[in-house]
C-alpha cells in the first residue's frame, strides 16, 4: 500500500520581481478550498504532461492534503503527498528536491485561488536571495487557458523517507516459495509487481540474497530428504528398485531450481538497462514564444 508524506512547504507568500504576488489570501484560500472530490492535483516531474521525457508523460503521485500555515512570520501552503515509485526512486537518488506548484487564481470563477498541480523539480530559477519562481505556463492543463495558470517554485530541500517500507527480498523469497507451491512451474512471462514503489534493493543485495538462501533451502531439503524417506521395503518384482541418495537428490534439485536461476539472471539484465539513462529531450517548459509570459519570482 502507497505510504502518505508528513506535511511538506510546497508554497511561501512572495512578491514577483515583475510585480505579481502570490498573497497571504491566496494561500489560504488555496488551503481552505482543496478537495479531492472537487479537483484532485497530480505530482509532475517539471510541470510536464508530455511524451518527450521518459517517464511518458506519467504523473508521479498525487497530493492528498493542503493547509495553510503562518512559519516565521509568512504564510505557507503545506501538503501531504502520496507519492509513487517513480518520485520515491528520484527522490531516493537526490533528485527532484524542490516542489513547484500550479495554481488557479480564478476557480471556476469564484474569484478564488486553487491548487491545481503540484511539480517536483531540480532546478527552480532563482536570482541572489529569490525564494520563489513564477512563470505563466503554456496549455499543458487541458481546458485551461495559458494565462490563467501561474506556477511558483518553493526552494525548501524535501525527501520521503517516511514512505519507504517494504524489503524487496522478502518479495523475491515469495517468488521462490510460489515456485514450489506451483510443483515447480514458472511463469512463462514476468509480472511486475502491483506495487512497485516499495522496491529498494541493489542489483548485488538481491543476487547475493538468492544465492545464499538458494544454498540454505538446498540444505534444509536434502537434511529433511535424509530423515523423512522410510527404507525401502523388499517387494519381489522383476524390475530393480530405484533408490536415491542424497547426493542424487542434491542434483535433481539443481537441475529443478536452474530455470529459476536463469530467471533471476534475466531479470537482473532487465533491471541493469531500465537503469540506464534514456536518451531524449522534452520541449523547454518556459517556452520562447513571443506571446507566452516568462519570469523569474521571489520570496
Amino acid at each position: 500500500m502507497s505510504k502518505v508524506s508528513e506535511w511538506k512547504i510546497v508554497a511561501t507568500e512572495g512578491v514577483t520581481i515583475d510585480g505579481r504576488e502570490i498573497s497571504e489570501k491566496q494561500i489560504k484560500e488555496m488551503g481552505e478550498l482543496y478537495s479531492l472530490e472537487l479537483y484532485a492535483a497530480l505530482i509532475w516531474p517539471e510541470h510536464s504532461r508530455s511524451e518527450w521525457n521518459v517517464t511518458e508523460g506519467n504523473n508521479w503521485g498525487e497530493v492528498l492534503h493542503v493547509k495553510a500555515e503562518k512559519r516565521s512570520g509568512k504564510w505557507r501552503l503545506l501538503s501531504k503527498l502520496m507519492p509513487n515509485s517513480l518520485l520515491l526512486s528520484a527522490n531516493k537518488k537526490g533528485q527532484k528536491l524542490y516542489t513547484s506548484i500550479e495554481i488557479h487564481p480564478n476557480f471556476q470563477g469564484t474569484g478564488k485561488a486553487y491548487l491545481l498541480g503540484l511539480a517536483v523539480t531540480d532546478s527552480p530559477a532563482s536570482t541572489g536571495t529569490t525564494r520563489l519562481r513564477f512563470s505563466r505556463l503554456k496549455d499543458d492543463i487541458k481546458g485551461e487557458q495559458p494565462d490563467a495558470i501561474i506556477k511558483c517554485s518553493h526552494l525548501e530541500e524535501f525527501n520521503l523517507d517516511e514512505c519507504y517500507s517494504r524489503n524487496v527480498i522478502a518479495d523475491a523469497f515469495g517468488v521462490i516459495a510460489n515456485y514450489f507451491q506451483s510443483g515447480g512451474k514458472l511463469p512463462e512471462q514476468f509480472v511486475e509487481p502491483q506495487e512497485p514503489e516499495d522496491i529498494d534493493v541493489t542489483k548485488d543485495e538481491l543476487t547475493e540474497a538468492l544465492k545464499e538462501n538458494f544454498s540454505l533451502l538446498k540444505d534444509e531439503l536434502k537434511e529433511e530428504f535424509s530423515k523423512q524417506v522410510p527404507a525401502a521395503v523388499p517387494v519381489e518384482t522383476d524390475e530393480q528398485p530405484q533408490h536415491f541418495t542424497a547426493e542424487q537428490f542434491s542434483t535433481e534439485l539443481e537441475k529443478q531450481l536452474k530455470p529459476l536461476a536463469e530467471k533471476v539472471t534475466g531479470l537482473e539484465s532487465q533491471f541493469a538497462e531500465l537503469s540506464k539513462e534514456v536518451p531524449g529531450q522534452r520541449p523547454n517548459e518556459t517556452g520562447g514564444d513571443d506571446d507566452k509570459f516568462t519570469a523569474g519570482a521571489i520570496c
